[in-house]
């Protein structure tokens, strides 16, 4: 396993200093925190699909866990959704930043896997044409970079898809007997390369998923839980991924390049 999965609350309130209690008689007291942090904690946010919202315990924790009392990560993903109904979310998910609500650190935008569901299939409602596609996702990256103020951005393109195992999925899960694959790898592909490209024109970070999840595995397959959203090894694979281009592309902003948000304990001790 290339990493341990840790169940963590992605997105959390922290409680200004104003809000602290008295502390208990001891060796320490309110008036030792003489260091605290007064700016807002910095902010990763990961907008996408299902398979962002199902990142929690899977990539995105992994990317959490990386992260942990430096920034916080918070999950964005909206199952179900291609990039025209995600471009209806634009001013909740990246609002132009405030004094206690910071432009973002970083963000991932991870779009692409739903609006590559196929014309013909008998429930096309998803489906969103490759033009259009490339279209929404590029006003998506615009406004988080001018309204929302993203001070980086990264592209994942959709990963492959297995359409006969997401259909024998799909009719056990609702109880159907389709027999029209509405996702296949062929026309995913053309989504992938889609995203690539508008990541290039926007100047942007872009990962890409499709091509190198196949030659990563003997069985890229087994990457996936249904077909189409990841297994535990998919979010091993994407999570090491992102961690690694974040190293290499962006090493100001490593983990291991950021201070804590607070002082550690023995700080406040000393």
């Amino acid at each position: 396993s290339l990493f341990v999965l840790h169940k963590v609350h992605l997105h959390c309130t922290v409680s200004s200093t104003n809000q602290l209690t008295e502390a208990k008689p001891g060796n320490s007291s309110m008036a030792d925190l003489q260091r605290v942090q007064q700016s807002p904690i910095p902010r990763v946010v990961c907008f996408g699909d299902s398979l962002t919202q199902r990142g929690c315990e899977g990539w995105l924790g992994h990317l959490a866990h990386a992260y942990q009392a430096k920034c916080d990560v918070i999950n964005r993903g909206f199952s179900g959704y291609n990039t025209v109904w995600a471009s209806a979310l634009l001013p909740v998910v990246y609002p132009p930043p405030s004094t206690q609500l910071p432009a973002p650190m970083l963000t991932t935008i991870f779009f692409g896997a739903n609006d590559a569901v196929r014309p013909e299939s008998p429930n096309p409602v998803q489906h969103v044409s490759v033009e259009s596609y490339r279209e929404h996702l590029r006003g998506i990256i615009q406004h988080a970079r001018t309204v929302g103020q993203a001070k980086h951005i990264i592209v994942i393109g959709p990963p492959p898809v297995d359409g006969p195992r997401w259909l024998e999925h799909s009719n056990r899960q609702f109880m159907r007997k389709d027999t029209f694959e509405n996702r296949e790898l062929g026309h995913t592909r053309l989504y992938s390369e889609a995203a690539c490209a508008v990541a290039s024109e926007e100047g942007v970070l872009f990962l890409e998923l499709f091509e190198s999840m196949q030659l990563a595995f003997d069985d890229w397959r087994s990457a996936f839980s249904d077909g189409l959203h990841f297994a535990d090894l998919g979010n091993a694979y994407l999570g090491k991924r992102l961690l690694t281009l974040i190293r290499s592309q962006l090493p100001e902003i490593s983990p291991k390049s950021l201070s804590l948000w607070q002082p550690d304990w023995q700080t406040q001790a000393a």
